[in-house]
């Protein structure tokens, strides 16, 4: 029984020690990170942005508790080819990149009120479209205060 215990461990350390050196090698790596970036990347979602397209998509839904399945106040409006954010609650420009939403074609950003769990998100919002290609500023609506709180924001992202 010792010995069957001893070889049991042998070919474990042999296959972790032949695993890692494999994880090693570059064309390996290269092949895994293609495979895993087709699979996450891969989905199609121009149907959302069709010119005939009308789409909901709730993008934040919690509370200002936190949630960690749930991100904060958020609506996408998909119609005539552009995507229209209402809120921009925190953790909801996560929610729409995991499901390859082309931050380029966002439209503009609509605020019902200014709560920190309706805006917490508009850096990032504005950050990855313009990385995306956005063709100008990121348009903001919202009521009185919406200009302050662009500038605000702008100026905290500055360094980006």
């Amino acid at each position: 029984m010792r010995r069957f215990r001893w070889v049991l461990l042998a070919l474990a350390v042999a296959v972790v020690g032949a695993g890692s050196l494999v994880l090693r090698s570059p064309r390996l790596q290269d092949a895994i990170v293609a495979r895993t970036a087709a699979r996450r990347i891969g989905r199609d979602m121009s149907g959302l942005l069709a010119p005939d397209a009308l789409r909901v998509l709730l993008c934040g839904t919690s509370s200002p508790i936190p949630s960690p399945r749930r991100a904060e106040a958020c609506t996408a409006v998909f119609a005539g080819g552009r995507m229209w954010i209402v809120d921009t609650g925190p953790g909801s420009w996560r929610t729409l990149a995991l499901r390859r939403i082309r931050g380029e074609a966002i439209g503009a950003v609509f605020y019902t009120h200014l709560h920190s769990d309706h805006i917490g998100e508009l850096g990032e919002f504005n950050l990855q479209t313009w990385v995306a290609g956005r063709p100008g500023p990121l348009r903001v609506y919202g009521p009185d205060g919406v200009t302050e709180l662009v500038h605000g924001f702008a100026e905290a992202y500055a360094a980006d």
